[in-house]
């Protein structure tokens, strides 16, 4: 007999809502087997599981038994907005459009108002530089969900919060918690059974890579970004490929082996010479680096 179809139903469009497993929804709570007939309206939950779950879905129990209203493909129009935005780094237009729709009432739901202070701390990182601004809103999101870094169950989109709270770390030269919280991501994304977007993982390994460079630990660097560029060949993604082709290159000639970096860094530009449109200045930089590790290259063969 089927049973609380209605309440399954929403649980389940929750969860999948901010990318959570049925098991990171049921960890502490009760078993992933119970969360799974829950939503398919075969078991009726307890007050104290019903609540449990909802606290980890960061949904009120007022809010829950709300009438459903058709916000969701609102959302998805706003979400594809912001990352075209996004692609030509215009993050004055991100923060002039978020602002415009903060009180649309897709905003007011759990993952509007955390995709919404998410997007507003990229904002202030790059356009104000205000980085403790930034750092609360990235914490302000995740709390939105009751989440914290120090949390061990996030979802997907938690999992880019952190890599933001890192990214904005190593602003600050703070690399070593910039690399902890990397780390951490890597760990939560590895135990995921299967990602709905490859393209976050590729985004942790070039930015380990970076920060590892930083910090002057070229190997590190390069064995990260040589992680990165894998995955995009096993995905078979443009993302992130010119940038982790010419991490391996630029740590291969700081470990000396100046020759090999070199070839690694011509196999990036077409790349960037692809999105040169969008981002002229890394395309300029990038080849300007190589003309100069060239001429190196000639004077050491005198």
């Amino acid at each position: 007999m089927v049973l609380m179809v209605p309440i399954g139903k929403k649980i389940l469009h929750y969860r999948k809502s901010i990318d959570m497993s049925q098991g990171e929804l049921a960890e502490g709570i009760c078993t992933q087997a119970f969360v799974s007939q829950i939503e398919s309206g075969n078991a009726i939950p307890n007050i104290v599981i019903f609540r449990g779950l909802l606290n980890r879905l960061g949904v009120s129990y007022e809010y829950f038994f709300q009438e459903e209203r058709p916000y969701a493909s609102y959302f998805d129009e706003v979400e594809k907005a912001i990352d075209t935005l996004k692609r030509k780094r215009d993050y004055k237009g991100i923060k002039q459009f978020i602002l415009g729709e903060k009180n649309k009432p897709c905003f007011q739901h759990v993952s509007g108002k955390q995709y919404m202070l998410w997007n507003l701390g990229i904002c202030y990182t790059h356009i104000d530089r205000n980085i403790d601004i930034a750092i609360k809103h990235f914490h302000d999101a995740l709390a939105v969900t009751g989440k914290s870094v120090n949390s061990s169950v996030l979802s997907e989109r938690e999992v880019e919060i952190l890599i933001s709270i890192a990214i904005t770390s190593g602003e600050t030269k703070n690399y070593d918690y910039a690399i902890k919280l990397y780390k951490k991501a890597l760990h939560v994304l590895r135990d995921r059974d299967q990602l709905l977007d490859e393209k976050i993982l590729i985004r942790v390994y070039y930015n380990l890579s970076r920060t590892f460079g930083l910090k002057g630990n070229f190997q590190d660097a390069l064995n990260h970004a040589w992680r990165g560029k894998s995955l995009c060949e096993q995905y078979d993604l443009l993302y992130l490929r010119g940038e982790l082709l010419y991490q391996v290159g630029i740590n291969k000639v700081e470990l000396g082996y100046l020759e090999q970096g070199i070839s690694y860094i011509e196999k990036c530009l077409p790349y960037f010479k692809l999105d040169e449109k969008n981002n002229p200045a890394i395309y300029e930089y990038v080849e300007n680096k190589l003309k100069l590790l060239k001429k190196s290259l000639k004077v050491c063969d005198l």
